[in-house]
């Protein structure tokens, strides 16, 4: 993994945050081409929000890519582009949590202040039998003190929390952990009290939210189309998105008139729907699925009041969801 044993907090701040929401696998390209495109604190908090919008796109959670911005510009401001080194300074910026606080101390700077990641918190509550829910900030900080007492004793911080971060992605695995030849299994309570399986222990989750979004891509003869921007404090704040309805309705041509019209569109020759796209995007709270109208007419005379008129979609971040049309139909998308 590129970002192992790196000392620069900055690079190690972009890793962990895009390993919080994103698996190894799927955000080493993401960091590379981060790193790439903003090599340094003071590049990024010059750069344009679109901009890094862009960057991140299809990797989600689009608020850590705003936050990360937003910090950059207080490291910039206030601390001559030099990332803090006290764990509080860290822990203020935006999009930084405990989690990531910790992880920046400890790996930059030596820090005495343990990384309570999923694997850390597996560990930690099958070697203490910790029955509890594990997504419970009450289990959370009873496991941070735990380690907390540990890490008076411990020489090096950073090979400390790497250490137990890797035995529970290698050998305290979530399911069939190899307790036979663990090492650690005579010290271990619930290895001992039979317990390994049923323990880290999880309340049933919530069941999800469906949402229907309905996009209309109106495109006319000459190759533009319609776009807005999402401002509005929801999924995919900041990224760019076709003429959208959200019902459950069943929408046909008329309807699709109706929303242009409502809009204050105006269009000039027939409205044709050409085709019909449905996508699922699976989110933490809720899903969503993504119904998008490709409907074409002679020309798109006025954009109304919030949609911008453009025939080119380079440089605008959009929703891994649009983006994934967007990439189906290739022939209508200048990427």
């Amino acid at each position: 993994m590129p970002w192992l044993e790196i000392k620069d907090p900055y690079k190690i701040w972009i890793s962990e945050i895009i390993l919080q929401q994103t698996r190894v696998a799927q955000g080493w390209d993401y960091y590379l081409r981060f790193i790439e495109k903003f090599p340094s604190i003071d590049i990024l908090a010059f750069a344009k929000e679109d901009e890094v919008l862009k960057v991140w796109e299809g990797l989600g959670y689009y608020t850590r890519a705003r936050n990360l911005l937003k910090a950059a510009k207080i490291i910039f401001k206030d601390h001559n582009a030099i990332f803090p080194k006290d764990y509080e300074k860290i822990l203020a910026l935006p999009g930084i949590g405990p989690y990531t606080a910790a992880a920046i101390s400890s790996f930059a700077y030596g820090l005495p202040y343990p990384v309570l990641d999923g694997n850390v918190l597996r560990v930690i509550s099958r070697y203490t039998a910790n029955d509890q829910d594990i997504l419970s900030s009450k289990t959370k900080k009873i496991i941070e003190n735990y380690l907390n007492e540990l890490m008076q004793e411990v020489k090096d911080p950073a090979i400390f929390n790497q250490a137990i971060m890797n035995f529970g992605a290698m050998q305290c695995t979530p399911r069939n952990p190899g307790c036979e030849s663990c090492q650690m299994s005579k010290h271990c309570m619930a290895f001992k009290e039979g317990l390994v399986e049923q323990i880290p222990f999880k309340l049933k989750k919530v069941k999800k939210k469906v949402r229907t979004l309905n996009f209309i891509d109106l495109i006319d003869n000459r190759g533009n189309r319609l776009i807005n921007k999402r401002t509005e404090k929801d999924i995919w704040m900041g990224l760019y998105q076709f003429l959208l309805l959200e019902s459950n309705i069943k929408f046909s041509i008329l309807e699709i008139e109706e929303t242009i019209i409502s809009n204050e569109i105006k269009t000039k020759g027939k409205l044709t729907l050409v085709k019909q796209n449905e996508y699922r995007h699976e989110l933490t709270h809720q899903t969503i699925k993504g119904k998008i109208f490709t409907v074409r007419c002679k020309e798109i005379i006025n954009a109304g009041p919030k949609m911008i008129k453009t025939n080119s979609l380079s440089g605008y971040p959009f929703p891994k969801l649009l983006d994934l049309y967007l990439q189906d139909n290739h022939d209508n998308y200048d990427k």
